[in-house]
């Protein structure tokens, strides 16, 4: 489930196009100036050479960097108590990985497994003045996915800090994840798992 999580909200954020005019501009035209670089990235024939791949992602990498909110999304993965018995050092390291993780990880997937996805925008909540929901579909061949995305406003910028796909959390994956191996481990422990799933990436 969490490999299909990250698929389709990468994949979403690749091929995504403002197609309602009846959202709210400003949660939406965050995602659309990401997406627009994406594309023309994920797009651009010099990269057509396996050779290129790794700078391609790279350049992705950066664009989704700007739209995601990965300091909230990493936070996120932990409990409040789990988070307060790691370090500064570590809470520095664990965003920095978790960052990296989901990033190499996910994003060579993409340059993969993209064929053609579109998407349907179909509504956007203002939860308060500073937090957003925007519900899509990915639509498919012979399915719609439904894809959330909860947004943040800090200092006049609408990010990313976490999705749902099917009503799954992506973020909620990784707290039952990262919980496990605190239960029985320390962030120390924790942190040197992240390592190497970040070498293995």
């Amino acid at each position: 489930m969490l490999k299909r999580i990250s698929i389709v909200f990468l994949i979403t954020l690749l091929v995504g196009g403002i197609s309602d005019s009846v959202l709210a501009e400003k949660p939406v035209e965050a995602i659309r100036t990401s997406v627009d670089k994406i594309v023309e990235i994920l797009n651009d024939p010099q990269y057509d050479e396996d050779s290129r791949k790794a700078e391609q992602k790279e350049k992705m990498k950066r664009e989704i960097q700007k739209i995601f909110d990965f300091k909230t999304m990493a936070r996120g993965t932990l409990r409040h108590y789990q988070w307060e018995s790691f370090s500064e050092l570590q809470k520095e390291e664990f965003i920095g990985l978790f960052t990296q993780l989901l990033g190499d990880t996910y994003l060579e997937r993409i340059q993969g497994e993209y064929n053609d996805e579109k998407v349907e925008y179909l509504e956007q909540q203002m939860l308060t003045d500073t937090r957003a929901v925007v519900k899509t579909n990915i639509v498919r061949a012979s399915e719609r996915i439904p894809v959330d995305y909860r947004l943040i406003n800090e200092d006049g910028c609408w990010k990313v800090y976490n999705v749902y796909v099917e009503r799954t959390s992506l973020v909620s994956n990784y707290r039952d994840q990262f919980g496990r191996v605190l239960m029985s481990g320390s962030p120390a422990d924790l942190i040197e798992r992240l390592r190497e799933k970040v070498k293995k990436s």
